[in-house]
């Protein structure tokens, strides 16, 4: 399932832009994050991207990090 529809083009490139900054914090590439949370390589790519936000893999990705995610309606 996806929550991208109707988010600011510019918002999903800045959370896509945080999801890298995470990934790369831990030294993780695009490949090994996948297999440890079971993600598909592609699904990552979009969201660090900025193309969309899937919210069963945000949520894995994460929990993995140990952190939160807010979302606040305008």
């Amino acid at each position: 399932m996806s929550f991208s529809h109707g988010l600011d083009k510019q918002a999903l490139k800045d959370f896509g832009y945080n999801l890298w900054l995470l990934r790369q914090q831990q030294n993780l590439t695009v490949k090994q994050l996948s297999s440890r949370l079971n993600i598909p390589e592609r699904i990552i790519d979009c969201m660090e991207i900025g193309r969309f936000v899937q919210y069963n893999a945000l949520r894995r990705i994460m929990d993995y990090y140990g952190k939160k995610t807010r979302i606040v309606i305008e």
